[in-house]
C-alpha cells in the first residue's frame, strides 16, 4: 500500500497519474530512510473496499462502494492500481494507490464486478420495493 493522497477531481487518468507519481516519490524517500512499504489485505465486496493490516487484520480504511468514483490500473506499470474515494468526514477526494505483486488489472476488474453486483442488487431491491408499494 503506497498510501493515499488528496486529489482535485473525482476521476481521470491524469489525476491518478499525478497521485501515483507523488506516492512513488514518497515511497522512495521512506525507503531511503529505512522504512518499509506496508503490506495490506484488500477485501472487496458489494459494500466496498476494506484495507486491512496484513498481520493484525485491523481495518485501516473502509471505503464504501458508493463513495468510489474512479478505479484504474496503470497501463505503463502493470503492478499499480488505484481508486478514488470521497472521504465521508472531510468530503475530500482521496486517491488510494497500491503496488500489487499480482496483476493489478485483475484487482481493478474485481472492483468493477463488485459495482455490477451492487447495481443488480439495487435494481432488485428497488423493483421489489416499488412492487410492494403499488400492490398495497
Amino acid at each position: 500500500f503506497l498510501g493515499n493522497t488528496e486529489v482535485e477531481a473525482p476521476k481521470g487518468t491524469e489525476v491518478v497519474k499525478d497521485a501515483v507519481r507523488k506516492l512513488k516519490f514518497q515511497r522512495h524517500i521512506k525507503k531511503s530512510e529505512g522504512q518499509k512499504t506496508p503490506k495490506v489485505e484488500l477485501q472487496i465486496s458489494i459494500y466496498g473496499v476494506k484495507i486491512l493490516d496484513l498481520k493484525t487484520k485491523d481495518v485501516q480504511y473502509n471505503c464504501q462502494l458508493h463513495r468510489i468514483s474512479f478505479c484504474a490500473d496503470d497501463k505503463t506499470d502493470k503492478r499499480i492500481f488505484t481508486f478514488i474515494c470521497k472521504d465521508s468526514e472531510s468530503n475530500k477526494h482521496l486517491c488510494f494507490v497500491f503496488d500489487s505483486e499480482k496483476c493489478a488489472e485483475e484487482i481493478t476488474l474485481t472492483i468493477g464486478q463488485a459495482f455490477d453486483l451492487a447495481y443488480k442488487k439495487f435494481l432488485e431491491k428497488g423493483f421489489k420495493n416499488w412492487k410492494q408499494k403499488t400492490l398495497s
